[in-house]
């Protein structure tokens, strides 16, 4: 598991600071209300339950807790999977977000029961300049024993780490010493096209990890440094969550139009609006693409997923998307909380719903199903096992120079089988010849990973990708396929 590893006030008044909230959540309810107005009623009995409850609970009562994280998320959970409540915390973190920001170390790590190995610190990072290296292993959070904790208590273990300075207990890649290391986090801008290369000749890869205020533009200037060597374009959407709307409407404006239409938004407090391009780019208008989308491409990916396919401007490569058909509104509240709310259902340029339901299925099927690569029992195990990247962490530890054009050797893939041996997983030569393609990118991925950064090691992962690897002939067909 990748890891990207970059306050609320107490209130004089829990009554009248209740009182306020659900005031602003139903801000033109309440001021027009008669008497015996059923809102009304409904919200006199809320404060009188919760009012029995502070003056009697066996236990002292934490407003934040039984309000923000109970009352409030319970009442949205009734509405739709989508509507979320953001404490100020949480909603300080999403406006980073949007603006491609994030407080953290800078550094990449996998995080595996009992370890957190590091893989990548970014240049100028708060890790970097306190000494951290690729390979290095991290045993100790802030008093907190990695040895001793799952993956899950990990991750909260190094989320809570990025707010504040941290003191880490650190093995180095080598082996040679363990060091205590003080690290204070820092803003770190982060972008959300954050993959390019060129899978062969003239076919380029981005990948768009979210769509953030300035995704369009960050997406813009990839394909314009490439120039003329850009002759045709993979845009993985394979794990974007969605993000701004606008972000995605700008997208699009690379590829369609001006005047296509985009999606059309139907909400019960407003007729519906249809979104078009308002003005196109020149820049990628004539380029041959392909989208890869799969389950965790949701909401604002889909929507640029649907307007694609339906002006049958790209071809879909890969899984059906989770069907996320709802746009959301996010309110700023009282005391620096938030409040995102689903306010319209959209529809594709053709007039068609994506939202899942207990009844329909939903998302937006692509043209060339095809599944992700799968493990069998014996690669799984290996993968379980975190063998490569342990036999990378030693190759490079033990000086061996590695240039950009490293490749595994016949050798090189006997060492590994050796190393295996030496951890008791002796393997028959049939299983062994089998694997062996799989084993070789696995290697070259985890090295690359440790020498040059993890997005070196992506574009080793790429080349093996069954769903890269078809959207790679569909281009190379020429024209006549889209």
């Amino acid at each position: 598991m990748l890891v990207f590893w970059g306050a609320i006030r107490n209130p004089k008044s829990t009554i009248r600071n209740l009182t306020i909230l659900l005031l602003l959540l139903l801000p033109q309810a309440l001021p027009q209300a008669a008497p015996e107005d059923p809102i009304e009623q409904s919200l006199r009995r809320f404060t009188k339950v919760y009012s029995v409850i502070e003056e009697e609970y066996a236990d002292p009562v934490i407003p934040e807790k039984q309000i923000y994280q109970g009352a409030i998320p319970g009442m949205l959970r009734r509405l739709d999977p989508y509507s979320v409540f953001f404490d100020a915390e949480q909603f300080r973190t999403l406006q980073q977000h949007q603006e491609a920001k994030s407080e953290g170390f800078g550094t990449i790590v996998t995080v595996m029961p009992g370890r957190v190995v590091v893989l990548e610190a970014f240049t100028g990072s708060p890790a970097a300049r306190a000494g951290i290296q690729p390979g290095d292993e991290i045993l100790e959070v802030n008093g907190a024993r990695i040895a001793w904790l799952g993956v899950e208590e990990i991750v909260e273990v190094l989320s809570a780490a990025r707010s504040q300075q941290v003191r880490m207990m650190v093995l180095h890649a080598n082996g040679s010493r363990v060091e205590s290391i003080t690290a204070t986090p820092a803003q770190l801008a982060e972008s959300s096209v954050d993959r390019a290369f060129f899978l062969r000749p003239g076919i380029g890869y981005l990948r768009i990890s979210s769509f953030e205020n300035d995704t369009a533009g960050e997406l813009k200037k990839a394909i314009e440094n490439w120039g003329p060597r850009l002759q045709a374009l993979v845009l993985d959407l394979r794990e974007n969550h969605g993000g701004v709307l606008g972000s995605a409407v700008e997208t699009a404006s690379l590829f369609l139009p001006q005047g296509a239409t985009l999606l059309t938004a139907q909400g019960r407090k407003s007729e519906a609006r249809q979104f078009t391009v308002e003005k196109a780019d020149a820049v990628g208008q004539k380029l041959p693409l392909v989208l890869l989308v799969g389950g965790r491409t949701a909401s604002a990916a889909e929507i640029l997923a649907g307007a694609l396919k339906d002006h049958r401007r790209a071809r879909l490569v890969g899984e059906t998307t989770f069907g996320k058909g709802t746009v959301q509104t996010v309110y700023p509240l009282s005391e620096g909380t938030g409040l995102a709310l689903a306010t319209a259902r959209y529809l594709t340029p053709s007039g068609r719903f994506i939202e899942r339901t207990r009844t329909a299925q939903g998302g937006i099927r692509p043209d060339a199903e095809v599944p992700p690569a799968g493990y069998n029992e014996f690669q799984a195990f290996l993968e379980n096992r975190t063998e490569f990247l342990e036999f990378a962490r030693r190759l490079r530890a033990g000086g061996r120079p590695i240039p950009r054009d490293f490749e595994v050797t016949p050798q090189l893939v006997d060492d590994f089988r050796a190393f295996l041996n030496d951890q008791q997983i002796p393997v028959n030569e049939k299983l062994w010849s089998d694997n062996r393609n799989f084993i070789r990118t696995r290697l070259k991925t985890e090295i690359f990973n440790l020498t040059f950064g993890v997005a070196a090691g992506d574009e080793v992962a790429a080349g093996a990708d069954p769903q890269v690897q078809r959207a790679v002939e569909l281009l190379s067909a020429g024209p006549q396929r889209f």
